[in-house]
C-alpha cells in the first residue's frame, strides 16, 4: 500500500508542474479568465439576468477549461453552489437564471429551512458541513428525497446513523422534502404508477468518507491510510442504504489547499478501491476536493466535485451564525 500512495503522489505531483504555466503564461491565463468574466458580466447586464447567474456560469466554464488542460472529460466534473448563510433569492436567481441544480449547505438548520422554500424537483442538496450524528436523522428526514449527498462522513456512529435515517424514510415512502417518486404517486392516485416505484430498487444516499489530508488538529475527518480504508469498509458492507460515493477534503483555512493535499486524497481513493476490489479509482470513486481559491488546480489533479462559494455568491454573512 505504501508502493501505491507513493506511485500515486509522484504522478500527481507531476501533473500539478506540467500543467502549471510559466509566470507570464500564468498572468495571461489569469488577464483572459478576468476578460471572460467581465464579458460574461457585461452579457448578464445586458440581458438582464443577474451577477449570481453570470458567476455560477464562469465557474462552470472555469472548471471546464481546467478539465480540458488536465485532458479529461469536463462533463465528470460537478459545480456545486455553496450557500451558506446566502438568502434563498441568491439561490433562486442561480437556479433559474444560471441554470444551477446542485447546491451545497454546511448547517442542517439553514437547509431544513430553505429546502421547503425551494420545492423543485431537480434540486439536489449536498450537505457539506460538520454533521453531528444527532442531527443525522433530522437532516435526511426533513430533505429526503432530494438530499443527494452527505460528503462528511468522518465515523462510524454517523455512518450508522445515516444508515438507520434513510431506512426509515425509504421504508415510509418519503420525508418532508418533496419531489419523490412517492410524493407523486400519492398525489397522482394512479396504481399503477404506485406499483412502479414500489418495483424500483429503493434508492440509496451517497456519502464521502471525509479525509484530514493536511493533518489540522482543527479539521475534522479520518486519518489517511487504514483509518479511511476502514471507515469506507464499513460504509460499503455494513450500511446497504448508503453508497460510498467517494472521498472528500476541506481545504486550508484561506480556502486553498496545497498539490499534496489533492495528492494524498487521490492516494486514499487508489487505496480504498483496491482494498474493496472497486476497479479502476478514477471509475469507482469522486474527488471532492477544491474551493473558490483552488477549485482549477483541483480539477486538473483529477477532481469530480468542487464545492464554489464566495466567487458564484460573494463574501458570507456570519452575523446571523
Amino acid at each position: 500500500m505504501a508502493a501505491l500512495f507513493a506511485a500515486t503522489t509522484r504522478r500527481l505531483l507531476k501533473m500539478s508542474t506540467t500543467t502549471t504555466a510559466p509566470a507570464a503564461a500564468a498572468a495571461a491565463a489569469a488577464r483572459n479568465v478576468a476578460a471572460a468574466s467581465a464579458s460574461t458580466d457585461a452579457a448578464a447586464a445586458a440581458t438582464g439576468s443577474s451577477s449570481v447567474a453570470a458567476s455560477v456560469r464562469a465557474v462552470r466554464e472555469r472548471a471546464a477549461a481546467a478539465a480540458q488542460r488536465a485532458g479529461r472529460d469536463p462533463s465528470r466534473v460537478r459545480v456545486v453552489a455553496v450557500s451558506k448563510t446566502k438568502p434563498v433569492e441568491a439561490l433562486r436567481e442561480a437556479y433559474e437564471l444560471g441554470g444551477q441544480r446542485d447546491f451545497g449547505e454546511n448547517y442542517v438548520q439553514e437547509l431544513l429551512e430553505k429546502a421547503p422554500l425551494l420545492p423543485q424537483a431537480d434540486i439536489r442538496w449536498r450537505f457539506i458541513g460538520h454533521l453531528q450524528s444527532n442531527k443525522a436523522r433530522a437532516l435526511v428526514e426533513g430533505c429526503w428525497p432530494r438530499l443527494a449527498a452527505v460528503e462528511t462522513v468522518d465515523g462510524t456512529k454517523l455512518a450508522d446513523r445515516l444508515e438507520a435515517a434513510v431506512a426509515g424514510v425509504v421504508s415510509v415512502g418519503g420525508g418532508k422534502g418533496g419531489g419523490g417518486a412517492g410524493a407523486a404517486a400519492a398525489s397522482g392516485g394512479e396504481a399503477a404508477t404506485a406499483a412502479g416505484a414500489a418495483a424500483q430498487p429503493p434508492r440509496r444516499l451517497d456519502v464521502f468518507v471525509q479525509v484530514n489530508t493536511s493533518g489540522e488538529e482543527s479539521k475534522h475527518g479520518v486519518e489517511p491510510g487504514e483509518p479511511c480504508v476502514a471507515l469506507a469498509r464499513h460504509v460499503a458492507e455494513r450500511c446497504p442504504h448508503l453508497r460510498l460515493a467517494g472521498l472528500m477534503t476541506i481545504g486550508q483555512p484561506d480556502y486553498s489547499s496545497r498539490p499534496e493535499n489533492f495528492a494524498r486524497l487521490a492516494e486514499c481513493r487508489a487505496a480504498v478501491a483496491a482494498a474493496l476490489g472497486l476497479g479502476p479509482p478514477e471509475d469507482a470513486l469522486e474527488l471532492s476536493m477544491g474551493m473558490s481559491g483552488d477549485f482549477e488546480q483541483a480539477v486538473e489533479m483529477g477532481s469530480t466535485n468542487v464545492r464554489v462559494g464566495s466567487t458564484i455568491f460573494g463574501a458570507r454573512d456570519y452575523s446571523t451564525k
